[in-house]
């Protein structure tokens, strides 16, 4: 039997654009303004995150687990963890503490990557949740943060880390993300493959948009549709998606917003 060919879903898209040392992938929208990412900056900043990760012991199909709002923190931990191999378990940032504890103990995830904003909620989690090896807590700069023993600081990390990473040897089989969810009968669990995001960006392509637009959704970036009905498929065909958490707005405002700072021919995704 012909063994699977190799294939890794975030190494096709960081690196199929001829273009991508200076093509737009991610245009992270902050208060003072934007952080813009290229396709070759969000490969060269999870390479090194994928590093950190091998470094700590992470092996294939190890679970991790993400706790974090749209961003770049959520595009680079999600790209490096796929990188290493491993499978991404994405939970919203709206989800309560004692269910993120259910979902990780479901999971058996042995790393989290969770927002500033709740890292509080993960205080003592070792002893509650004992297979959990590994948290990094992500906020807006980069200098070492004392968040307190067990934590580690995501960007202070990856700042520091080196490059020069080998993407493991997955192929379209390979488990890239994993979705628990609750039933009457216990938790169903749901894997979706490297290739089957592969698919997924084929069906986007069907309906090419205007090139120059800017895809941008109000859903959480952590359920299965957003990831593989938007943001894989905008990536795989080389558009940037646009990160804005709507607070305190409604659509229409946001989409104000957006143009105002700069970000015009915006393709909303989705129900909003």
């Amino acid at each position: 039997m012909k063994p699977p060919e190799p294939f890794n879903i975030a190494e096709t898209i960081c690196r199929r654009h001829q273009d991508a040392v200076y093509r737009i992938a991610l245009q992270d929208v902050k208060f003072a303004g934007i952080n813009t990412y290229t396709f070759g900056g969000l490969d060269y900043l999870s390479d090194k995150f994928a590093t950190i990760l091998y470094q700590c012991g992470i092996k294939q199909n190890d679970v991790i687990a993400t706790v974090l709002p749209q961003g770049a923190a959520f595009v680079v931990a999600h790209l490096a963890i796929l990188k290493a191999g491993a499978t991404v378990l994405p939970i919203s940032i709206k989800t309560a503490q004692t269910e993120i504890e259910n979902l990780l103990t479901v999971s058996g995830a042995k790393m989290v990557v969770v927002d500033e904003t709740i890292y509080p909620y993960f205080n003592g989690l070792a002893k509650r949740v004992v297979q959990v090896e590994q948290i990094f807590v992500a906020c807006d700069y980069t200098s070492r943060n004392d968040f307190g023993e067990g934590f580690r600081s995501f960007w202070y990390e990856v700042n520091f880390a080196d490059a020069d990473f080998t993407i493991a040897p997955t192929d379209k089989t390979t488990p890239a993300y994993l979705f628990c969810q609750r039933e009457n009968d216990g938790w169903q669990k749901h894997l979706l493959s490297h290739g089957e995001l592969a698919e997924s960006c084929a069906n986007f392509s069907q309906n090419p948009a205007d090139p120059k637009a800017v895809f941008w959704t109000a859903n959480d970036w952590s359920s299965k549709r957003v990831l593989s009905e938007m943001l894989y498929p905008a990536w795989y065909e080389g558009y940037a998606v646009a990160a804005y958490e709507m607070i305190g707005k409604n659509v229409e405002e946001s989409l104000s917003y957006l143009d105002e700072m700069g970000l015009a021919s915006v393709a909303v995704y989705g129900e909003t």
